[in-house]
């Protein structure tokens, strides 16, 4: 991948993967239309074995640990983020263009439900908007032609699907007894701080490492995880160390 976790922050490896590898990779993946269930789970593997590479861990390390201690997503969600903006731009487009046109004529068959084609893109778009609950956009176009800036609908879409990633890695977090001690060190989706430091402290590499590795591979199931509990407080060590 022409990155290595000793040399780069994981940080900064992943703003050169997503810049450069995945915007060639996933090049027109706003008009993949129904992708399998085996095209997507290759596509995640991929995604996970990449998050997992660039911070040092094993591959069998839990995914949902991995994602979240880098920031990360699924990839499935980057792919329906491509979409909504692709589709911003088509709505943000003047009326005088073909393009716009198609589109309009489309949405309002699709919406109505005035064909049993369920493929092409502007049916993706509306159940991609179901899911993140943005289906009132859709409504407010069809009826009063307003539809938000493009800057102004990146904010809305990437608000809303990390809205939703975050709640889905909640309850995951909560329904697993795996992850019991990792739900009190990090619980969001966003950069642990042991790499931010990093990024102005690369002095401390060894370190930083240690804790994400405290974070993501101590579990309480197993045998020796009492042993990592403080003498004075009862806690347990590795929260109080990645919770710094």
């Amino acid at each position: 991948m022409g990155v290595h976790p000793s040399l780069l922050n994981p940080i900064t490896c992943s703003k050169i993967i997503v810049q450069l590898c995945y915007s060639k990779g996933l090049y027109g993946c706003e008009l993949w239309n129904n992708l399998t269930k085996n095209e997507l789970l290759l596509l995640e593997r991929t995604h996970r074995y990449i998050c997992k590479y660039v911070q040092g861990l094993p591959r069998l390390t839990r995914t949902d640990k991995c994602t979240s201690l880098l920031g990360w997503i699924p990839i499935e969600s980057i792919i329906n983020i491509n979409k909504l903006l692709f589709f911003g731009r088509l709505c943000n487009m003047p009326s005088k263009y073909l393009p716009k046109n198609v589109l309009m004529s489309r949405l309002l068959v699709f919406y109505h439900k005035c064909t049993e084609n369920n493929f092409g893109f502007v049916n993706d778009v509306i159940q991609i908007m179901q899911k993140y609950d943005l289906v009132g956009h859709i409504e407010k176009l069809i009826s009063t032609s307003y539809f938000p800036k493009q800057k102004q609908w990146k904010s809305i879409v990437k608000k809303r699907v990390y809205e939703y990633e975050e709640n889905i890695l909640k309850q995951r977090l909560d329904s697993d007894s795996d992850f019991e001690y990792f739900k009190h060190i990090h619980n969001s989706i966003e950069p642990h701080r042991a790499w931010t430091i990093l990024r102005q402290y690369p002095s401390l590499n060894f370190q930083a490492k240690f804790i994400i590795s405290l974070c993501a591979l101590v579990r309480p199931s197993e045998p020796d995880a009492e042993l990592l509990l403080c003498h004075k407080c009862g806690f347990s060590m590795a929260t109080q160390l990645c919770t710094f």
